[in-house]
């Protein structure tokens, strides 16, 4: 058995992710091997996973505490087809290809991705008051005016999907350049 801790330093992906002090990760992994009733060997491996992840809530944007307490089974076989055809078969484990050089902090880092929720959020979070997003929106108002004044914008411009997730100022800026790089209508 194998145990440690992981920094979110060191897994690039999740360092991305997790917002404030680098995220601690607490991991053990443990293999054995089994044998089959055909007389083959099966690896199998389990991988425990804890820690606490301080991610941004998608509405608020304050952070928030995820808790991490996974198990994974994991079970190992020769070769990516097989890997393929028997993990579709199979819910108790997660199908992976034996190698030699195995990465484990690679390993460490899907499963920590895969536990965290997509669009973390606050129970009963609420948006921002007016008062605290002012600036926000007084700063958006101020680049409309600049863009406006610059002749960058002649015409008005409906957001393109996804444009809430980026911010206005960023939405306009990818609508004007498309207008730049050859008249495309948003």
């Amino acid at each position: 058995m194998l145990s440690g801790e992981l920094s979110s330093t060191r897994l690039p992906r999740l360092d991305d992710l997790a917002v404030g002090e680098a995220t601690l990760i607490l991991w053990s992994f443990s293999g054995a091997s089994r044998l089959r009733a055909d007389g083959s060997r099966e690896a199998r491996a389990e991988l425990r996973l804890s820690g606490q992840v301080r991610m941004a809530c998608t509405r608020c944007l304050q952070p928030i505490e995820c808790m991490l307490d996974e198990h994974r089974g994991l079970r190992f076989v020769g070769t990516e087809s097989q890997a393929e055809s028997e993990d579709a078969e199979d819910d108790a484990f997660d199908v992976l290809v034996a190698s030699r050089s195995f990465d484990l902090a690679g390993l460490i880092e899907d499963e920590v991705l895969l536990a965290l929720p997509a669009a973390p959020r606050h129970p009963g979070c609420s948006l921002p008051s007016a008062a605290a997003s002012e600036p926000a929106r007084a700063e958006s108002r101020a680049e409309s005016r600049a863009g406006a004044q610059a002749g960058a914008i002649d015409a008005p411009v409906e957001c393109p999907e996804g444009a809430q997730s980026r911010g206005l100022g960023a939405a306009l800026r990818a609508a004007q350049a498309r207008r730049e790089k050859g008249g495309a209508k948003d």
